[in-house]
Parts: C-alpha cells; sequence; structure tokens
C-alpha cells in the first residue's frame, strides 16, 4: 500500500521503524479486554503465523507497586501510605490498570474533602465505588456483555459466579447441573469466556484467572442481576465497602506485625529515650538471637497470638524475654492489653 500527500507525494511512513517492520520478527504488545482473542484469532493465524514469540507480563512485584503508588501520587496530588501500597499489590495481583484507577478514584474523593493523605476509609470507598459503578465496573461489564445475547447473561452470571468458587479446575459436571444445561453446552460458554479472558481454558481445562478484582466483580454483579439486588444497590455498596475496610484492617495489621518483627530483628542493644515506650527510663533494645511470631495457652485461657516474641539466651544461662503486643489503633495500647501474658 502507498500513502499519497496532497503535492502527489509518496510517504514513507516507516521511519526510524523501517527495520522492524520490514523483519520477520518485530516486537507487538497486545493488551487490553482481549488478549486471548488478539493472539489465538490475529496473530496466531494466517500470514501472522510464526512471526510473534509470546512472552506474558505478570503483576508488578511489591516494591514496584509502592513506587507506583509514590509516582500516581505524586501526580494525582495525594499521598499514598506505604502500607496501603502493601495492601494494593495483595489486591489487585500487580495490574497497574487496576491501581490507577483506585487512586484516581480516591483522589477525587479526597479532592471532595480537601484532604490528601489517603486513608483506608478512603481506600475502601473507591475500591467498593469502582467495582459496583466506576471505570472497573464499567470495562469489566462490557466484557461480559460484548460476547454474549442479552438472553445469556442470566446463565453466563450465574455460571461466572459459580466459577468463583473453585480453588482449582471447574466441575463442568456440578456447573451443568446447577444452571440446568448440558456439560456440552457448558463447555462452549466456558470457551466463549476464555476468548474474553473472564476465565482461563488450558486445552478444555479451565480454571479462573489469577484477578482477584475480576473475582470480586463477577461475585458483586451476581448479587446485582441474579440476586435481585440492583434495586437495593446503595446496601450492596454498603456491605462491600464494610468488607473492604476488614480486608484492609487485617491486611495492615499483618503488615504492622511483620515490620514490627523485622525492627526488633535490627536492635543492637543501644539505648533509646524512654518515651518512645511511654516511660521516663531509658530503654535497652536488646539484641535477640531470634524474634518470631508465637502462640500461647495457658490453662483455663484460649490461645493467644504474641505478634512479636523476642528472646536472648546469655553465657550464664540467663534469658532476656520480649513479648509484644501490636494494635493499628490510633488510642495507645494500655496494660490491659498485655495483661495476658504474665501467666
Amino acid at each position: 500500500m502507498k500513502v499519497v500527500s496532497k503535492a502527489n507525494r509518496i510517504m514513507d511512513l516507516r521511519g526510524y521503524y523501517q527495520w522492524s517492520v520490514e523483519s520477520r520478527r518485530c516486537p507487538y504488545v497486545v493488551s487490553g479486554s482481549a488478549v486471548s482473542l488478539i493472539f489465538r484469532e490475529i496473530i496466531s493465524k494466517g500470514p501472522l503465523l510464526g512471526r510473534f514469540s509470546p512472552r506474558y507480563v505478570e503483576g508488578l512485584e511489591e516494591k514496584y507497586v509502592i513506587e507506583l503508588c509514590d509516582k500516581l501520587g505524586a501526580l494525582l496530588n495525594i499521598e499514598v501510605p506505604e502500607e496501603l501500597g502493601i495492601y494494593l499489590h495483595q489486591y489487585t495481583a500487580g495490574c497497574p490498570y487496576y491501581i490507577k484507577q483506585f487512586l484516581q478514584t480516591s483522589s477525587s474523593m479526597l479532592r471532595e474533602r480537601k484532604e490528601k493523605e489517603l486513608t483506608r476509609e478512603v481506600l475502601g470507598n473507591a475500591i467498593t465505588y469502582e467495582l459496583t459503578t466506576g471505570q472497573i465496573w464499567h470495562d469489566l461489564e462490557e466484557q461480559i456483555t460484548s460476547y454474549f445475547s442479552l438472553n445469556e447473561w442470566g446463565i453466563v452470571r450465574t455460571l461466572l459466579f459459580l466459577a468463583t468458587k473453585f480453588e482449582d479446575t471447574f466441575d463442568i459436571a456440578y456447573l451443568a447441573k446447577e444452571v440446568n444445561i448440558s456439560e456440552t453446552e457448558v463447555r462452549e460458554i466456558l470457551s466463549r469466556l476464555a476468548r474474553a479472558d473472564l476465565i482461563s481454558d488450558d486445552f478444555g481445562v479451565f480454571r479462573n484467572v489469577q484477578d482477584p478484582v475480576l473475582l470480586r466483580f463477577l461475585e458483586i454483579q451476581y448479587r446485582l442481576e441474579i440476586e435481585g439486588f440492583r434495586d437495593h444497590k446503595r446496601e450492596l455498596m454498603d456491605k462491600e465497602y464494610r468488607k473492604q475496610i476488614r480486608l484492609l484492617k487485617s491486611k495492615i495489621g499483618i503488615l504492622f506485625e511483620y515490620k514490627l518483627r523485622e525492627l526488633m530483628r535490627n536492635w543492637d542493644d543501644r539505648e533509646v529515650d524512654g518515651a518512645l515506650f511511654n516511660t521516663k527510663e531509658k530503654v535497652k533494645l536488646q539484641k535477640f538471637d531470634y524474634v518470631k511470631e508465637e502462640w500461647i495457652k495457658v490453662q483455663g485461657s484460649r490461645l493467644y497470638q504474641i505478634d512479636a516474641y523476642g528472646s536472648t539466651v546469655y553465657p550464664d544461662a540467663t534469658q532476656a524475654v520480649w513479648l509484644v503486643e501490636s494494635k493499628c489503633q490510633k488510642n495507645p495500647i494500655g496494660t490491659s492489653e498485655v495483661k495476658k501474658f504474665e501467666n
């Protein structure tokens, strides 16, 4: 094909890319909501067959998600605490698109509040909004509706919801029984869902994709469309928000405990101001032989978790032990929280 300018001159659009486009192999990135469809139907057939060697890009590692949150935060004029960046890494499996959307929505909410620092409550609200109403909901919903007719939506949504319960391969017989269609029809629908990258198809063996946001979206959509929550969307959003806050608190609490143990492992017997420990006396930061999470149970009581257990044994066989309770809360911890350790 030749491209001719208005002056009747042949235009060379290849420019610096001439070597790439004329070689047998050239770099090409396939992304978006139909990766499998594009790869199977276009790149793997006809004149393009053999010209591409696939390399799948996984989600970002935790450190890169934290870096991405910092950069997006600077761009959006918000501050993203490190612990929320780590939570986003776990919740999104490192997918930059989800992270970007959650932070963009969070920034809009923070502007309305005239605040800059991202909090658990705001992030929980942003995730809830995106999964029920926002851009993520719109994009994933379009993936479903683009591949199926209106008459099929009920069965498709039910299959997708039931599929989220499987930890490994799908039980086709179970799915067929639940939606009251044949196993052949189930396989045909699942194959089409795999083309839309909503599930994984490994030569006829179907599994869920490793996308926690997508799986959560499918559960929400089922409740909206099948269980009749559409007229009570606000109620569903409130439930989702409460769930997100519980997840955030749990994950952040675990993160703080991990960081606390890492901090204690670096202590080197130096003395520090006792004000850090709510006391007037100097406190020696014990150099421990080991620091770990521990569980204890004394007679007549339930099992207790010790968030950080540090121990040192001296040459004279005496032992120094620290038992630490960590709380992710604004109010200082009192003696009541550690009273259980006395026994």
